[in-house]
């Protein structure tokens, strides 16, 4: 008896046992289940580094489908290349045929062939509106019709301009000279700016011998009062001017009567220098005296006179 129960009691054991063995695995089973189920579900870092990686390759496909860029920058245009000028510089009493001899020779070290003869040449072409706008009368009577007309200063021009352009251009800049008061004065004194620029070139010349200003003006005066006068100017620099200013490109005989001012009561047709500004000042506002001599001696010493007795005694005095 005792026997038989032992026996059941171990085989209750055994199904214990082996129920439990079974309840084990059961659990275990669905635990397992439930790890996979959880670790099939990507973690939002892994969405991360799988967009990356897309975004990499999408970019490497769309590398591989356009040509290669250079990496090197782009080389930039060079600026359009600038033509090349020279300073042009004009004297105070210089001399036409002089300052179109620097012109000739700036552009021949330039490269260009151009020549004081085709100066001359484009001188004539553009000059005669200039000329007419300041009251020129007298064209056919002028030794060279541009004397006088290009102001004392400094002129860069291009290289590129051809010698029409440049004697244009020469006129252009130095007709700004010229204020509305400085053209209402000359009327008003009874005379046309062409005329006042020829007497400030007398002015220039026969004022050369000092740096004092102030003697501009007397010298003005001298030739208004023998203007006024019907008296001949008898002044030098003018009958210079045919062998200084016009040769070797005017023949001076040709234009001897009417730059001689000691025969013509009256200036001659045209300024004989470039004159500065203070003369061109003087011929408009001569001082007002009744001087008609002066003479100058080698220190630049001015002497004048209102009548010819007391010019021979200054002659006597400071020049014998």
């Amino acid at each position: 008896m005792q026997n038989h129960q032992i026996q059941q009691v171990k085989s209750r054991l055994r199904e214990g046992w082996l129920f439990l063995f079974i309840l084990i695995f059961v659990i275990s089973g669905m635990m397992t289940g439930c790890g996979a189920s959880e670790s099939s579900e990507p973690q939002e870092d892994s969405v991360i580094v799988i967009e990356q990686q897309s975004q990499a390759d999408a970019a490497v496909e769309s590398t591989a489908e356009k040509p290669a860029e250079s990496q090197t920058p782009e080389a930039s245009l060079p600026e359009e290349a600038q033509p090349e000028t020279f300073v042009l510089q004009v004297e105070t009493g210089e001399y036409l045929t002089h300052i179109m001899d620097k012109i000739e020779a700036l552009e021949l070290e330039a490269g260009n062939e151009i020549y004081t003869e085709d100066l001359l040449v484009a001188m004539q072409e553009s000059i005669d509106s200039y000329l007419q706008d300041n009251g020129c009368e007298n064209l056919e009577q002028l030794g060279l019709a541009g004397e006088g007309y290009i102001a004392p200063g400094n002129y860069e021009i291009s290289t590129e301009m051809s010698a029409a352009e440049v004697m244009d251009y020469l006129f252009e800049q130095s007709q700004t000279r010229f204020s509305e008061e400085d053209r209402e004065r000359a009327e008003e004194l009874g005379y046309s700016m062409h005329e006042i620029l020829t007497m400030a070139s007398i002015i220039e010349f026969e004022s050369s011998r000092t740096d004092d200003d102030s003697v501009k003006a007397l010298v003005s005066s001298v030739i208004h009062n023998r203007l006024d006068s019907d008296t001949p100017l008898q002044m030098d620099v003018t009958v210079f001017y045919l062998q200084e200013g016009l040769l070797p490109y005017r023949d001076p005989a040709e234009y001897e009567a009417a730059y001689d001012t000691y025969e013509a009561a009256s200036l001659p047709p045209g300024p004989i220098c470039a004159p500065s500004d203070e003369s061109i000042q003087a011929a408009l506002y001569p001082e007002d005296t009744g001087y008609f001599f002066f003479i100058y001696d080698d220190e630049g010493n001015y002497y004048f006179a209102e009548d010819y007795d007391t010019h021979l005694l200054n002659v006597e005095t400071y020049l014998d």
